[in-house]
């Protein structure tokens, strides 16, 4: 990996963290005692707005992250002369600093998630949702989900479906290295093609299809010996130009209600298999989008127009493991106390939450870091 590439996903991490935040500020799915205070369609400016926003641009956080970290599990090593498998301690030692890096703080998260969850129950129920089982109902398998699936095909601390998934999808490294080494691109075309039109059996919790084909995409570029830059950079218009227009055919395809529709049937249906011209869309809106993102930033960093922060990247794992409850909570609050409700209340509430979670993330990390440091290495990976 090279001087720019490096750079350029040190330059990447924060604002996909900021994504991260900036869909989880979701007021339009603000739900108390059961009750949504949103209705659809009472401000078609906000839904709009945020539907672009947090539904299709922010939406490519979760891809990158998956391809940057395939890109990463095989760099720094040498295959050329390998023809199967490289010795199996290059895969034991990936794996075993993925313990400190990903497992640890996830299993910390996690519990400290379900602390508020807790609490939540014990002095705030009239600001929960609704429909949470109550903790003396719990069983050994409602326990161990705090870790899994928390009832929501997510763990506790939900944003952290995606370092589950991601410690899943790295058990299977060995077998994608085996099928990109021998067969090349062809295992990162299928699964893309099964992924841009949606063709996967049902979800099923930490095995997902758009981990697999973009971390397998990212993968692939490690394990053949190329530099992801040095093809993306050249389509950075097209792929730009591309996002726009299938941007804008997802929102058209959304404000006219054919989205609405299609969802009904969808998730009403027990069919194993789904598609629909909304999933090719809005797919290949998130590709393109990605690789724009990717091109876009290698070049600005390659022209020394863009640079990348190293103490805001440090940040980034923190913010991402500390918000999803604080920023659910703040939600609900805003919700239940902003009047005048009104598109304009509702854009600015949008921008200041995720402002304020990621400022009050940088300045707790600066004073554990500061205090503590052994500690937050310990929570937030070594990163």
């Amino acid at each position: 990996m090279n001087e720019v590439t490096s750079k350029t996903i040190s330059f990447l991490r924060f604002p996909l963290i900021v994504m991260v935040v900036v869909i989880h500020a979701d007021l339009l799915e603000a739900v108390m005692n059961g009750v949504n205070w949103i209705e659809s369609g009472r401000f078609p400016v906000f839904e709009l707005v945020s539907h672009i926003i947090s539904g299709n641009v922010a939406r490519i956080r979760v891809p990158l992250f998956f391809f940057i970290s395939g890109f990463l599990f095989f760099s720094r090593a040498d295959f050329a002369e390998v023809k199967y498998l490289p010795d199996t301690s290059f895969f034991i030692g990936k794996l075993r600093r993925r313990i400190h890096t990903l497992l640890i703080p996830y299993i910390f998260w996690n519990i400290a998630a379900f602390a508020i969850i807790i609490a939540e129950h014990l002095f705030l129920q009239d600001m929960m949702r609704g429909n949470d089982k109550p903790l003396g109902d719990y069983t050994f398998i409602d326990w161990l989900g705090i870790f899994w699936d928390n009832k929501v095909g997510a763990p506790a601390n939900q944003p952290l479906w995606f370092m589950r998934d991601l410690m899943v999808i790295n058990l299977f490294s060995p077998l994608i290295f085996v099928l990109i080494r021998r067969l090349r691109a062809l295992p990162v075309v299928v699964l893309g093609i099964l992924w841009t039109l949606n063709i996967w059996f049902d979800y099923t919790v930490g095995i997902s299809i758009v981990g697999f084909f973009y971390y397998s995409f990212g993968a692939f570029f490690s394990i053949r010996g190329k530099d992801f830059l040095d093809t993306f950079i050249p389509y950075r218009k097209i792929s730009a130009a591309a996002f726009l227009i299938l941007v804008i055919a997802d929102a058209v395809l959304w404000k006219t209600g054919y989205l609405s529709s299609l969802e009904e049937a969808e998730y009403g249906a027990t069919a194993a298999l789904r598609f629909d011209i909304e999933d090719v869309v809005y797919n290949l809106g998130i590709l393109s989008g990605s690789v724009a993102i990717l091109a876009w930033s290698g070049f600005g960093i390659k022209k020394g127009t863009l640079h990348a922060s190293t103490f805001l990247a440090s940040t980034s794992f923190f913010i991402y493991a500390y918000h999803g409850k604080i920023i659910a909570f703040l939600n609900r609050i805003v919700i239940r106390h902003l009047n005048p409700m009104t598109d304009l209340t509702l854009m600015i509430s949008y921008i200041l939450i995720p402002t304020f979670v990621v400022a009050l993330g940088i300045a707790l990390y600066v004073i554990l870091k500061r205090y503590m440091p052994r500690f937050t290495n310990i929570i937030t990976g070594g990163r």
